[in-house]
């Protein structure tokens, strides 16, 4: 959303209200005053886009707003949405994205008319994993003389059982039908959870607490949890391939130490050659062990974290792992932290 500068906020306003402006649409009649309405339009998109970039999306919503009002182009648009993500207006900014992707350009459309509706779209994809979302149930399913209200105002009957976005906040949520009710339930919808109200109707004046509630599940944002357990593996797989590159390495200099020391006091020092023979082995034998097994969790780990799922309930990324290789007296242990 960034741009470079003051020159990339004067080029981009060049190219989308240059030689493009046949297809964007003036707001007002006259060859003199569509022509003062792009130039205004140009001038009022440079400046918003400018606030936009220094984050003052007030004056940027403000500024883009009016350049569409004088002259409307696809990149305006593009631009107020983005602006009131940044407002954190969800359901606004979902509403403008929609009208973006559903705009249809004229055939010979400039290129950055094209990759606006093609930023959009996708940003609008990013968007909707935002977006909180309710799911209302009720029992009984139906009643006589049923109305949901959501923070006071009736809510559309098509939303029952149906998972619908709302802006992100406080909501109470209550049933009421001939001779029976609910209890008020509250929920706060933050970002990428899905809400699940329950209200459960009983005769008037008997509504028990406890009955209508609310459980709350995070959705996306996060990595899978195949995702994350890839992670360990392909830290020890990593570190087992080092520390068994090292033994390896270790191995062949015991095994040259000893057939030096065979080449010129073999009847003197027997028990030395032996010795580093010893080490010699050890250390082949396990650096051949680390190499197979890293090798193999190292691929585990990758095979997983390029299969597994993006999405997971949770908005944090995973904690880092760590992993390491000891060398004790007879053996090697491989330990971790993850």
């Amino acid at each position: 959303m960034r741009l470079a500068g003051h020159a990339a906020l004067a080029l981009a306003a060049a190219v989308f209200l240059g030689p493009s402006l046949a297809f964007a649409q003036p707001k007002s009649g006259g060859e003199s005053s569509a022509e003062d309405a792009k130039n205004k339009a140009r001038e009022l998109f440079t400046k918003g886009a400018k606030a936009l970039d220094d984050k003052k999306f007030s004056e940027s919503l403000e500024l883009l707003s009016r350049a569409e009002e004088l002259f409307h182009a696809p990149t305006h648009v593009l631009y107020i949405a983005r602006a009131q993500v940044g407002l954190g207006r969800l359901m606004d900014a979902k509403a403008t994205y929609e009208k973006l992707r559903d705009e249809k350009l004229p055939p010979g459309a400039s290129p950055g008319f094209i990759d606006a509706q093609a930023k959009g779209k996708a940003e609008l994809d990013d968007l909707d994993r935002r977006i909180p979302k309710v799911v209302v149930v009720l029992e009984p399913k139906s009643a006589s003389g049923l109305a949901i209200t959501m923070n006071g105002s009736v809510l559309d009957p098509a939303h029952l059982g149906v998972g619908f976005g709302v802006a992100p906040g406080s909501y109470v949520f209550e049933a009421h039908a001939d001779g029976l009710e609910s209890g008020k339930v509250t929920v706060e919808a933050a970002e990428r959870t899905t809400t699940e109200v329950k209200l459960v109707l009983q005769p008037l004046g008997r509504a028990k607490s406890g009955t209508s509630g609310s459980t709350v599940s995070s959705t996306g944002g996060g990595w899978s949890g195949m995702k994350i357990a890839s992670l360990p593996l392909m830290g020890v797989g990593g570190a087992g391939l080092v520390v068994g590159g090292i033994l390896g390495g270790l191995h062949f200099v015991r095994q040259s130490e000893a057939d030096d020391k065979y080449a010129t006091c073999f009847q003197t020092c027997r028990d030395e050659i032996e010795s580093l023979d010893e080490e010699a082995t050890t250390f082949g034998n396990a650096s051949i062990g680390l190499l197979a097994g890293g090798a193999a969790a190292l691929a585990t780990g990758i095979v997983l974290f390029v299969v597994a799922p993006s999405d997971a309930p949770s908005d944090d990324a995973p904690a880092s792992a760590t992993a390491w290789v000891r060398v004790v007296p007879g053996g090697i242990g491989v330990e971790g932290r993850f």
